[in-house]
């Protein structure tokens, strides 16, 4: 019993030595075959089996370890390595030990990018109006969260910097981004704050990379604004005292009265028919009296067919003697035409009563 207590006792000195040495671990040690990103500085390295003067080695895409290493670096100080942006700018994949081809780390540009969210009223509030009191969230894309694979590190430490209109800064963070997209939830009110646009940019501190990798998009964001304000910016308040109506500026160019079309319809007028003026039907019949010609015409006019209707009238119009010529009778026209029927209807009066006095005066 007292041997089993006393292995107890040497075994409880080392569990508190592994935890130390995994609480203590930092964001800068790096282990074989981890993702390392250009601009960090000051990585501990020796525990990839690097030393001081070790060559390390970049085979391009398309080449193999048999081949010669596109790019090779030298190790200066394995406790303490740079990922300059000079030596691994657009070298990103494994690099390798160039004497036994043993792999060291994996090397990546870093990226980040971040979006708004109103998580009071559950929309993109990216570069939109956010309305006084609403609280926001932020969404983070990017590949940093692969920092999580270091011994003792949760993500990678990104803080998210607001800067209002007059120019005072509010931070919020750090974050410790484990995956991709990453979201915040709420965690910023806007109750209180003035209003006007404010900006917002993220930023990953880790190892110094937001100083050596500076570039919007890279390990800082590209900065977005929201605006805050009560009312909707579409609307303009005029109720409020503070806010002057616009007055009407002055102008030294003349009014100009530029005329309008009248587009409308136009009215339609009514109106009474025209009744055509009824020609003379009978041409002039010369005359023995005294030199004056004379046309017989309806009283009224009549429809064709008709029956009933007042006898023909005598017109007389003076025309001068008469004058009297041979030759053949003029072929009948639209106008004599229409005194045939006249003519027929006293003609068989007068007839009858010829043959009537004929007959008389023959017996």
């Amino acid at each position: 019993m007292k041997r089993l207590g006393s292995q107890l006792l040497l075994l409880i000195p080392l569990f508190i030595f592994t935890s130390a040495i995994t609480a203590s671990a930092d964001i800068n040690t790096i282990l074989p075959g981890e993702t390392v990103f250009v601009g960090e500085e000051g990585l501990d390295v020796t525990a990839c089996g690097l030393q001081s003067g070790d060559i390390i080695g970049w085979w391009g895409p398309g080449s193999s370890l048999a081949d010669e290493p596109t790019d090779t670096t030298s190790i200066s100080s394995p406790a303490s390595f740079y990922i300059s942006p000079v030596t691994f700018d657009g070298e990103s994949g494994p690099w390798y030990l160039v004497a036994d081809k043993e792999l060291v780390f994996y090397v990546k540009e870093p990226r980040i990018s971040l979006r708004v969210s109103d998580t009071t009223r559950d929309y993109d509030a990216t570069g939109k109006w956010v309305p006084t009191g609403d609280t926001i969230g932020f969404i983070l894309d990017s590949n940093l969260y692969e920092m999580r694979a270091r011994p003792g590190v949760a993500g990678a430490p990104v803080g998210i910097t607001i800067t209002a209109p007059d120019g005072i800064e509010y931070t919020e963070g750090n974050f410790a981004v484990d995956t991709t997209p990453y979201k915040t939830g709420g965690v910023w009110s806007t109750a209180g704050k003035s209003a006007g646009f404010y900006t917002i940019q993220a930023k990953c501190t880790a190892n110094q990379l937001d100083t050596n990798a500076n570039t919007p998009g890279k390990a800082l964001s590209v900065p977005v604004q929201i605006q805050i304000q009560t009312l909707n910016p579409l609307i303009r308040d005029f109720s409020n005292p503070e806010e002057e109506k616009p007055e009407p500026q002055e102008t030294d160019l003349q009014e100009e009265t530029i005329p309008v079309p009248d587009t409308r319809p136009p009215t339609p007028v009514r109106t009474s028919p025209v009744v055509p003026e009824i020609p003379s039907i009978l041409p002039p019949v010369p005359t023995e009296q005294d030199g004056s010609t004379s046309t017989v015409l309806p009283d009224k006019p009549r429809d064709a067919g008709t029956p009933g209707g007042d006898l023909p009238v005598l017109v007389t119009q003076e025309t001068g003697p008469a004058t009297l010529t041979q030759g053949p009778a003029p072929a009948p026209t639209a106008t004599t035409a229409g005194v045939i029927p006249y003519l027929i209807i006293g003609a068989v009066p007068a007839a009858l009563y010829l043959y009537s006095f004929g007959g008389r005066k023959n017996r």
